[in-house]
């Protein structure tokens, strides 16, 4: 069954609040499906990335609660899961692969304990990641 609520990764959400982007209109539309059949939220490690853009937390805040968007609070259990998802892929890092992906991780474990889709526009670091995670990339549906 498909989740009804979904949370926004930091760059769905940057695109979301900026209607310049390129990405706005794709995730606008995602945006309002899930806010008609559910909620939408972010994550903690999301607020901390898209405050990097504004000039101060009271915008962000104003900017979230204009469009309804919601805090997702991590649980032990998705935090452990980021973590052990951390640990595989330093394991397996070769060719290519990333630094600094723990917040992405962090993200996508949240979503996943909560039973939530992942709106994003980089699902690949998210896709194969996290077993039974709706990950949605609206510039490819």
């Amino acid at each position: 069954m498909e989740p009804t609520s979904a949370c926004l990764d930091t760059s769905a959400l940057i695109a979301l609040l900026n209607d310049a982007e390129d990405a706005h209109t794709a995730v606008l539309r995602e945006f309002q499906k899930y806010k008609s059949s559910g909620m939408v939220f972010i994550t903690e490690v999301v607020f901390a990335e898209a405050s990097a853009g504004m000039s101060s937390a009271e915008e962000l805040r104003l900017a979230l609660d204009e469009l309804g968007i919601s805090d997702l609070r991590a649980t032990d259990e998705g935090l452990f899961s980021a973590g052990q998802v951390f640990k595989e892929y330093r394991r397996s890092k070769g060719t290519g692969k990333k630094d600094g992906v723990l917040p992405d991780f962090m993200i996508g474990a949240v979503a996943k304990a909560r039973g939530v889709a992942l709106i994003t526009l980089n699902d690949r670091d998210f896709v194969n990641k996290f077993s039974d995670l709706a990950v949605i990339n609206p510039v490819k549906t």
